[in-house]
């Protein structure tokens, strides 16, 4: 029977490269169900305009690729490995350096992204946001002189939904990593429970109690004293 930390296979051990494989495709999957949605709100926003589908599929698979960039950070992270794999999130450069991208999905992205990872102070968590959320006021006051599709309120919730999503995902940019040993393991210090086997993974051998020292037996020599006459 082997026990392992929630969160950290192995006892913070990178994983096996199928792991990040299986974490790839799951933010890839994610990511365009995402742009999916990214798309749909931009279609029902405007009561009178073409979309191609060219456009389309380019904003989904955008949407995947950053999916799948920023699930590769997530795990990296979570499975003790190495900082360099921060690098995947330029992945999502493609969709958030669109020219509607950069004004209002790259401060959800790094801003948001900084304040849900919560390594700011809390003074400077508030001003981050409001700074993420300069777009969403800006766009409200943009489209209450456009025939909208949707009601205005529903606009922005949608957009603010999809805003936090894409925050959440791009947390652990920010988060801290453990310390990489030399051979790319998590080198943690070690606690009272981590020596603990059940702890690190190490298999729970069962052992017999400790063996108490035998009491010394004490001989007591009797000597009978008869008197001769």
């Amino acid at each position: 029977m082997t026990a392992t930390p929630a969160g950290s296979p192995r006892g913070q051990l990178p994983g096996p490269v199928s792991h990040l494989l299986r974490s790839a495709a799951a933010g890839l999957l994610l990511g365009a169900v995402w742009g999916v949605f990214l798309r749909a709100w931009m279609r029902l926003l405007v009561a009178y305009g073409e979309f191609s589908w060219s456009g389309t599929l380019l904003i989904i698979g955008c949407s995947a690729a950053a999916g799948a960039g920023l699930a590769l950070v997530r795990t990296a992270r979570r499975s003790g490995r190495r900082r360099r794999w921060r690098w995947a999130a330029l992945l999502a450069a493609p969709l958030v350096l669109f020219p509607q991208g950069v004004v209002v999905l790259l401060p959800a992205l790094l801003l948001g992204g900084l304040v849900i990872s919560g390594r700011p102070p809390a003074r400077w968590r508030v001003l981050l946001t409001a700074v993420a959320s300069a777009p969403l006021i800006v766009l409200a006051v943009t489209f209450e002189a456009e025939p909208l599709a949707m009601p205005l309120p529903i606009v922005l919730v949608v957009l603010a939904t999809l805003l936090v999503a894409l925050a959440s995902a791009g947390a652990d940019l920010f988060r801290r990593w453990p310390s990489p040993a030399p051979d790319g393991s998590a080198a943690l210090p070690l606690s009272i429970d981590q020596t603990d086997p059940a702890m690190v993974g190490l298999p729970m051998v069962p052992t017999a109690p400790p063996r108490s020292a035998p009491e010394p037996l004490v001989f007591e020599v009797r000597r009978d004293r008869r008197r001769t006459s």
